[in-house]
């Protein structure tokens, strides 16, 4: 069912959300007003008075916003070429580290974090990584651990890992039952969740490679510099930051505290 919403501007669901999402303004125009909409209608919540009583009423709901607010990848192996890179490339520099460790600052809706899950198991590297996934909603966390994903993209999945060409089929890595695949809970060994309610907050311990990609789109061009200086105390020294293809590129950070590891694949080695 689709709920008649009447149209919001930036500046009226800015001023409502600041008091519970403090850095609602670091999000670009565009996508707070396509994401709001869309939550809304999503949630059967007709209008922004609809909303404030919702929220008050319900110590819940802000998480639920938040769960449905953040963009969903609905897509496993996103960009064949990157992982290829990160398989044959990146990953296997730090096969012999005893305590190798890679941050997904925004984990959205998990399954960039079961592609990873599943190279690390391909790679036998498991036991000497920890994954820590940041994401701003307990019940997106909560949706992630239990890896239940519709078979509407299997066969968009299964195209992006025979591209890989890594000697085995993804639905090796699942089960299916009633339209739903079931990750294997095996690919969460080792992984760390964080909630946080700002991506300024998400703070790991120092990490070796930062997977933060396709995420710096729905922010502020203001908000990037801060963003990915933000990210950038959390990375070792001679650590790893790659980037989704599209993201900006002229990031005053970028020059000054990483050299180019691949220009193609947006990988850059923090200096």
């Amino acid at each position: 069912m689709h709920i008649g919403l009447p149209i919001y501007t930036y500046q009226e669901i800015t001023e409502l959300l600041h008091a519970y999402i403090p850095d609602i303004s670091y999000y670009s125009k565009s996508f707070v007003e396509r994401r709001f909409q869309y939550v809304c209608a999503k949630l059967y919540i007709p209008s922004i008075h609809a909303f404030q009583e919702k929220i008050q009423e319900d110590i819940t709901f802000l998480d639920i916003f938040m769960h449905h607010f953040t963009v969903p990848v609905t897509e496993m192996f996103r960009d064949v070429s990157v992982w290829k890179t990160l398989y044959s490339k990146v990953l296997p520099q730090y096969r012999n580290s005893s305590n190798f460790s890679i941050w997904l600052p925004n984990c959205s809706s998990g399954e960039e974090l079961y592609s990873l899950s599943i190279m690390l198991q391909k790679l036998s590297m498991q036991n000497n990584t920890t994954v820590y996934a940041s994401h701003r909603s307990i019940a997106g966390i909560e949706a992630i651990k239990k890896g239940i994903y519709s078979e509407r993209n299997e066969q968009l999945n299964a195209n992006n890992f025979s591209k890989l060409q890594l000697g085995t089929n993804l639905d090796n890595y699942y089960t299916k039952s009633f339209n739903s695949l079931y990750m294997n809970a095996s690919l969460l060994k080792n992984v760390t969740f964080m909630y946080s309610t700002s991506i300024l907050q998400q703070i790991p311990a120092h990490v070796d490679v930062v997977l933060f990609r396709n995420s710096l789109l729905y922010f502020t061009v203001h908000m990037h510099e801060i963003i990915l200086a933000n990210v950038t105390k959390h990375i070792k020294q001679q650590g790893l930051l790659i980037l989704g293809l599209q993201d900006n590129n002229s990031i005053t950070v970028l020059h000054d505290s990483y050299k180019i590891e691949n220009k193609e694949e947006r990988i850059y080695r923090k200096k």
